[in-house]
């Protein structure tokens, strides 16, 4: 859940940040389009650390799960019960 909340607040500073700078630009305030873009900016960031984050855990999940596989079939047993194999 607070990985979707992160998700909406993300993409409610990145389009509020997008209709800022369009009133900017509207009005012809460069500090305001400015605000704005920082905002989308800052936004795109958030984004791209949790999807990196994401890939990460992804990567480390899979790595896992191939080395728990791979020493399943070293050891010839089943490594789905770690509690078995202590």
């Amino acid at each position: 859940m607070s990985n979707q909340l992160n998700k909406i607040t993300t993409n409610v500073k990145y389009y509020g940040g997008a209709a800022e700078e369009a009133v900017g630009s509207a009005i012809g305030s460069d500090t305001i389009k400015l605000m704005g873009q920082a905002i989308k900016l800052e936004a795109e960031g958030e984004y791209q650390a949790r999807r990196a984050q994401e890939q990460a855990e992804e990567f480390g999940d899979n790595a896992y799960q191939s080395v728990k596989g791979s020493f399943g079939k070293f050891t010839g047993g089943n490594n789905d019960d770690e509690e078995a194999n202590k």
